[in-house]
């Protein structure tokens, strides 16, 4: 292959370009969309679990029908000034499970939707904020962990915390 066939092919995905959009959820401050200021997020991968088959000298590998992938992802984020995102957060998971009274929420009532839980969307994009594919949503989601963040008045830079979020199915966007 010539180096013109490498260039034809196009641009490569870059690993900084993509967005996470998380609607309105329990405990937020802005009752808007946020699309968060990520600085690195996990796009869990997809798996099916497989059992052997073995006949006389030979073998082979079939599907169990158990769906292996993973159901949880994590994702970086830049605290903003006010820290507004992370207040949000951090309400969402004291709804869940309340810091003070030890109280749990609960995940629904059959034939209720969750109270806690909503979806949230990855979608990838260019440099532009074009989107370059229509990415994932995951269904089901609620926040289970959200990292504190680390004051150190020599470095001067922006503060970033984790959340790690738990998810029913992760799909394509349509």
């Amino acid at each position: 292959m010539a180096i013109d066939d490498v260039y034809n092919l196009g641009s490569d995905a870059l690993g900084n370009e993509f967005e996470i959009i998380i609607p309105p959820f329990p405990g937020v401050i802005d009752l808007t969309s946020t699309v968060l200021r990520t600085t690195k997020f996990e796009l869990p991968g997809l798996g099916v679990s497989t059992y052997t088959v073995d006949y006389k000298t030979q073998k082979f590998t079939k599907p169990t029908g158990k769906n292996n992938t993973p159901n949880e992802f994590t994702f970086d984020f830049r605290i903003d000034k006010y820290w507004k995102v992370y207040e949000g957060l951090e309400n969402w998971l004291n709804i869940i499970l309340n810091q003070d009274t030890g109280g749990m929420a609960l995940d629904g009532i059959a034939g209720t939707a969750s109270s806690i839980r909503i979806p949230i969307d990855a979608i990838p994009v260019d440099h532009n904020g074009d989107t370059t594919k229509k990415g994932w949503t995951f269904t089901g989601c609620f926040i289970s962990n959200l990292t504190g963040a680390s004051f150190d008045q020599s470095v001067g830079e922006a503060l970033t915390a984790t959340a790690t979020i738990q998810f029913v199915k992760r799909l394509a966007r349509t």
